[in-house]
């Protein structure tokens, strides 16, 4: 279990924020993956077929790859930001929490 020292200040070590965050791109991620639909059960009739299937969905498949890429880009951005970042207090945190949604937003485009 982990602590958060709080210095004179009032302002907290950033670890609270990231997992935050990181649970947001997680959220993210797992949205992504609604739109790929399973096929039917009687196109698995024979092996061909089934690729067939799958490869009809190529579109859904690059949608999912790009959106996650562009996710992923966000999300080492992101620590990335945070390696310069020691310390955050509320007002931080308020102008934080809208920038965390807009990979979920994204998304839903």
């Amino acid at each position: 279990m982990t602590t958060t020292r709080r210095d004179p200040e009032g302002e907290n070590e950033t670890g609270r924020i990231e997992a935050f965050s990181d649970g947001v791109f997680a959220i993210a991620i797992t949205l992504l993956v609604l739109d790929l639909k399973v096929p039917p059960p009687e196109t698995f009739v024979s092996t061909a077929r089934l690729e067939a299937v799958l490869f009809n969905q190529w579109p859904a498949y690059l949608a999912f790859l790009t959106s996650f890429i562009a996710i992923l880009i966000m999300w080492v951005n992101h620590h990335a930001l945070f390696k310069l970042v020691a310390r955050s207090d509320t007002p931080w945190w308020r102008g934080q929490i809208p920038r965390s949604c807009l990979p979920t937003a994204l998304c839903c485009w």
